[in-house]
């Protein structure tokens, strides 16, 4: 029941905020809530189990994983970069 009403909240959290919208302030909540209601009704959980654990749903965590991944270490590297580009003048 915890993991239906996370989902509920994820998917409306998504679908309510769109890109032309203002800063959504208190709507960024349902998904961050939604979220934490997933994971907090653990691994035996219909959803989490069947749904968000089959190999679809996997393979697409591992590529945006991979590509947040990527992106914060290009951010670090840049970061470095103009860093050094002060210190040394």
């Amino acid at each position: 029941m915890i993991a239906f009403l996370g989902l509920a909240m994820l998917v409306v959290g998504i679908t309510v905020t769109y890109v032309h919208s203002r800063f959504p302030a208190w709507l960024a909540v349902l998904p961050v809530i939604g979220a934490t209601l997933l994971i907090a009704a653990g691994p035996r959980a219909w959803i989490n189990r069947y749904f968000l654990g089959n190999r679809v749903m996997v393979a697409i965590g591992l590529i945006s994983y991979a590509r947040i991944k990527q992106m914060a270490e290009e951010c670090i590297s840049t970061e470095l970069m103009c860093l050094t580009m002060l210190l040394v003048g």
